[in-house]
């Protein structure tokens, strides 16, 4: 189990040949082009077949096809007389659906929107997602995702997914049967803990699941119904979420030690019974110290990814490594200051010693490279911390609370946030990092462009238009006194984990390595260096919905 191959799943003949002739040192081995159709046929089995007619068809969104049935097929069908007599292509349908969206005055209503079309007509709704993926990524993800979160119960209008509860245990495997799909490939979960930068959203966290659902289909090519979006409520301790009255979530405070445990053992032991064990268990948006918990308890013996700490690690590492092609230095020769100290802190950490580690240095050395801040400082030996961030305490510095006074002692080149707090990155820190370093390279990791540490506005002009920067939400381009246009990037986890978790399934890994995510990063970098454009760190969003369609599979 020593290689990584790439396996393209889309229908685009001239990107493959382009990756199938590659004459690059790969870290894998095989022809993209002649591997590419090896797993298709497992995507294609089982499809949904029609065991009705009539009403019955437009009413099953997995059916219906809108306006856009011939005369020949409502006939056939027994639907003639139920549509508007003149039929549409499915072009004509995408083009109304895109316009209504723009007509409608904020991103929540589009969300709507979008949800509803997914209710009504699901082959239209992944349709105008794949072919509009610029303008709908952001509606149906983040940022908006999160104002769904807020919403959820005021919005609420039709089930999906599995709601599995505390009081459920005990019957938990039964409670899985009423799904209506035997074949799940992939179950993407969250207790609703840690929301993105929300915090306890409670049931309403749901919504998180069911966008990352709506992903592995329109950018991973699963299937709609191979992918299983569950909420497990344990309960909230969110008291604004209690006494709201359209708060759709059990009404009690939320279950910890091992009371949470053991409903959580039972949930992932029925479904690895239910589904069988080659099932991935993709764990979104729970509380640090749960989320590495359970990953650690499962991750032998079950398939187990937790986008968080892996997937963000591997955009990330991805995109340092696309970054390098600009300032001209190995990631070796970088030194890296995070500010915060939560799981996609100690993710990237982690990865970004195995990348160090892989150009000749030790784990020490690596580790040297990489200094954690969180709402304590500087994280030091002497504190009490974390087995997690005890991994990256410094002996040989002091306590430092103040984030400009560690820039001047740490000289870091690369500034990586991911506290969730709005403004942290203050003019005079992004100053004194620009005259310590000619290309800084800026991280604001936060999903909502509300409390990221600054905005790419900020960070240019205060580094006199020469920074790296680089956002976890979307940024406009920013235009420079000399008319230049700078496009930030953005490194979100959905440029990976869609891919990267189906072939966890399907090559049935277990468990996720540093190692092989390592590699996933590299792919990921060679992809994006095909389509390498300007300043840009990770690939532009117009190719985005054909390279998204990779599997690393080992």
């Amino acid at each position: 189990m020593d290689h990584f191959f790439a396996v393209v799943l889309f229908p685009n003949s001239e990107l493959l040949r382009v990756l199938g002739n590659l004459k690059l040192s790969l870290p894998f081995s095989g022809n993209l082009l002649d591997m590419s159709c090896r797993y298709i046929p497992s995507l294609i089995r089982n499809a949904p077949r029609l065991k009705t007619r009539g009403i019955e068809i437009l009413r099953d969104p997995r059916t219906n096809k809108g306006s856009s049935y011939t005369l020949h097929e409502r006939q056939l069908l027994g639907i003639h007389g139920l549509l508007p007599p003149n039929p549409q292509n499915q072009d004509v349908e995408e083009q109304r659906v895109i316009s209504n969206l723009y007509q409608l005055d904020d991103n929540l209503s589009r969300y709507m929107m979008l949800m509803s079309l997914q209710d009504l007509n699901e082959k239209l709704f992944y349709r105008t997602i794949r072919t509009h993926l610029e303008y709908c990524l952001p509606l149906i993800y983040t940022p908006t995702v999160g104002l769904a979160c807020l919403n959820f119960g005021f919005v609420f209008r039709r089930p999906r997914g599995i709601y599995i509860t505390i009081q459920d245990r005990g019957h938990i495997f039964t409670l899985l049967k009423n799904w209506p799909a035997d074949t799940i490939k992939t179950v993407v979960m969250t207790d609703g803990e840690r929301i993105l930068g929300f915090g306890d959203m409670g049931a309403n966290g749901m919504a998180i699941p069911l966008s990352k659902a709506v992903l592995y289909t329109a950018l991973g090519g699963l299937q709609p119904y191979h992918c299983l979006p569950v909420m497990l409520d344990v309960g909230t301790n969110n008291e604004k979420l209690l006494e709201d009255e359209f708060y759709v979530g059990l009404r009690r405070k939320r279950a910890t030690g091992e009371e949470y445990i053991s409903f959580m053992d039972e949930v992932v032991e029925s479904l690895s019974a239910h589904y069988g064990p080659n099932v991935c268990l993709h764990f979104a948006d729970f509380k640090n110290s749960n989320a590495f918990q359970l990953l650690e308890r499962y991750r032998s013996n079950y398939i187990t990814f937790n986008d968080d700490i892996q997937g963000s690690a591997v955009v990330i590492v991805s995109g340092l490594m696309t970054a390098s092609r600009v300032t001209q230095k190995k990631i070796s020769q970088n030194s890296y200051l995070f500010y915060g100290g939560g799981g996609a802190s100690i993710g990237i950490a982690r990865l970004l010693v195995q990348a160090i580690m892989e150009e000749g240095f030790s784990e020490d050395e690596a580790k040297s490279r990489i200094f954690i801040m969180d709402s304590k400082g500087l994280i030091v030996t002497s504190r009490e911390l974390s087995s997690a961030k005890s991994e990256f305490a410094r002996s040989d510095y002091p306590q430092i609370d103040s984030l400009l006074e560690a820039i001047r002692l740490i000289r870091p080149s690369v500034l990586i946030g991911a506290s969730g707090q709005s403004g942290a990155f203050t003019r005079d820190i992004l100053r004194e990092l620009s005259t310590i370093h000619k290309t800084p390279i800026i991280f604001v990791l936060s999903n909502q462009s509300n409390l990221g540490e600054c905005t790419s506005q900020m960070a240019y002009k205060a580094t006199e238009w020469r920074c790296i920067f680089v956002s976890g939400s979307s940024s406009e381009p920013v235009r420079t006194p000399d008319d230049r246009l700078l496009k930030p990037s953005q490194g979100n986890n959905c440029y990976v984990f869609p891919s990267l978790v189906n072939a966890l399934s399907l090559a049935v890994i277990r468990p996720l390595t540093y190692k092989l995510l390592l590699t996933t990063a590299k792919v990921n970098y060679i992809i994006t260096c095909c389509f390498f454009l300007s300043n840009l760190v990770f690939f532009v969003k117009k190719k985005s919905n054909k390279l998204l369609c990779i599997l690393n599979l080992l």
